[in-house]
């Protein structure tokens, strides 16, 4: 009895060993993927000339005017595979969520920020009303000689928009213009040794590398029916034991949505309804030149959701789809809680 339990013993202690060696080469393999992407562009922190030239370059016009960038910076997770990318305020260097208004900037700004803090990269905030669907298709390419698996290959045909290369090379990311209504977001186990996955989302936070992709188109094209014909071929069938393991994201938060509609209320004399909103691609105008809040920060930064500019304290612009320049400064009701004086 005594002998059984002590091989018991040994048995568990050496499986808990095996895994703490499993877990710390998983550390080192993440941490030596850092490096290989760092040392991608002889860069230890911040960008090379060369990945700005290809940022203004190659990003896309709808992109590269935007007002949703961000830095972000690798880090590794204990026990994980993937490595995160996570966002970094431009302007303070604070880490920040990419749905906060507040930490968005311009590409340039974030380019800046990327030499001012030393962060790894530049990405995209795309939130829902952006009206653009962002593809990752992970484990597809060769890094070393730039060959795409055949799974991926046939949805960079099919989806025949603007593509780039993902940061570590191995990876592939499309942007269309659609939307995805679905409530999964990723699936597994693709290609013939399984390591192949997809990722779509219409909000989401989206490393940019401007290394486009030779053969696609430069800008991003609408694909409805390609985004549901996707849906239907990775997601809407019934998946048989053993099939790939699909992700689904939680609720989408709708604080936005009311602060919206009660800005949309002043301006309309408390009717909500805006026939007058446009469609398509162009939901967050360039509203140049903005005239500051008064009560702003000292910094003047004015956050943008959809077709409206909130400023943080308490003030909102109403800009239009497709006009450039401000036609209302009103205060927002007396009903919004964090409205300032």
């Amino acid at each position: 009895m005594i002998v059984a339990r002590a091989r018991v013993t040994v048995k568990q202690q050496g499986e808990a060993m095996r895994t703490d060696v499993e877990s710390a080469v998983k550390d080192i393999r993440n941490k030596q993927q850092i490096l290989l992407m760092k040392s991608k562009n002889r860069m230890s922190g911040g960008l090379s000339e060369s990945q700005k030239a290809r940022l203004r370059r190659n990003v896309p016009d709808y992109l590269r005017s935007g007002f949703s960038w961000l830095c972000f910076e690798f880090q590794t997770t204990p026990n994980r595979d993937r490595v995160k990318k996570v966002p970094i305020d431009p302007e303070t260097g604070q880490r920040a969520g990419y749905k906060d208004p507040a930490a968005w900037g311009t590409l340039e700004e974030a380019i800046a920020g990327c030499a001012r803090f030393h962060a790894d990269g530049v990405g995209y905030a795309f939130m829902s009303d952006d009206n653009i669907v962002g593809l990752d298709l992970d484990n597809c390419r060769n890094p070393a000689t730039g060959e795409i698996d055949q799974w991926a290959s046939d949805i960079i045909h099919e989806t025949n928009s603007y593509s780039e290369v993902t940061p570590s090379g191995t990876g592939i990311r499309i942007f269309v213009d659609g939307k995805w209504r679905h409530p999964e977001h990723r699936t597994t186990g693709l290609g013939s040794a399984g390591k192949g996955g997809v990722e779509i989302y219409s909000e989401w936070f989206f490393a940019i590398t401007g290394d486009h992709l030779d053969g696609t188109p430069r800008e991003i094209e609408r694909r409805t029916e390609v985004i549901e014909h996707l849906h239907s071929r990775f997601f809407a069938l019934p998946k048989p034991s053993g099939a790939p393991t699909i992700r689904t994201a939680a609720a989408v938060n709708n604080d936005d949505a009311v602060l919206i509609e009660k800005a949309r209320s002043v301006e309309n004399g408390g009717n909500s309804n805006n026939s007058g909103q446009g469609s398509g691609k162009s939901i967050r105008p360039n509203p140049k030149p903005i005239l500051p809040c008064a009560v702003c920060s000292p910094s003047g930064r004015i956050a943008m959701r959809s077709a409206w500019i909130i400023c943080f304290v308490g003030r909102a612009y109403f800009v239009p789809n497709g006009m450039r320049g401000i036609s209302l400064t009103a205060r927002l009701t007396a009903s919004t809680p964090s409205a300032s004086p």
